[in-house]
């Protein structure tokens, strides 16, 4: 988790809207500055209300889009997506069925515990620092990890000489038409 910097940042001049929000947009992306506290200044006191209004309903947006978003990942009453509902009307006709296209993506930043946990499900996660979940209109889910993992790439003569083991091993335990009952618990 990151940790809180507890800054103090004045912006003077907070009263100018449209730059103003642009910098609040920038501040609440800057991951180093959680926990932080802005302080708008400007000697125009009712610009200044209209800029820590649209800022106050801009943080609120903010929260509402990522619990939607969240909700969009796994939503609480199991339903899936219908493509003609959710899907952008104007591009559902030419553009629904030419891929399974993301719904929504969640970046996350994994706690210790958390990688610890991940890793003893898989070695190979045990550098993994983040997780990201997207979910499609198919409902698939896929996730992808940062750093990815290192895969063990295997030769075409590998691969072969491992299916033609197993390939093998079921023959061998494969009963012939109708004797069946030749095969038992301690046939393997």
């Amino acid at each position: 988790m990151t940790e809180s910097s507890g800054k103090k940042i004045v912006f003077l001049g907070g009263g100018s809207t449209q730059f103003a929000l642009a910098l609040m947009v920038d501040f609440i992306q800057a991951t180093k500055l959680y926990g932080s506290t802005i302080i708008l200044v400007d000697l125009d006191a009712e610009k200044l209300g209209i800029t820590t209004d649209l800022t106050r309903k801009l943080v609120e947006t903010g929260k509402s889009l990522i619990f939607r978003g969240l909700s969009k990942l796994k939503p609480s009453d199991g339903e899936q997506y219908d493509g003609l509902k959710e899907f952008p009307r104007r591009r559902y006709t030419d553009e629904f069925e030419l891929e399974d296209w993301p719904v929504a993506s969640g970046c996350f930043l994994l706690e210790d515990r958390e990688a610890e946990e991940l890793s003893n499900i898989c070695e190979r996660l045990k550098d993994v620092k983040t997780a990201t979940a997207t979910r499609h209109y198919s409902w698939k889910l896929a996730v992808g990890f940062d750093p990815r993992p290192q895969i063990t790439r295997f030769s075409w003569e590998e691969l072969s000489a491992a299916v033609n083991k197993i390939s093998d091993y079921i023959r061998k335990v494969v009963a012939p038409d109708g004797k069946g009952d030749l095969i038992g618990p301690n046939s393997f």
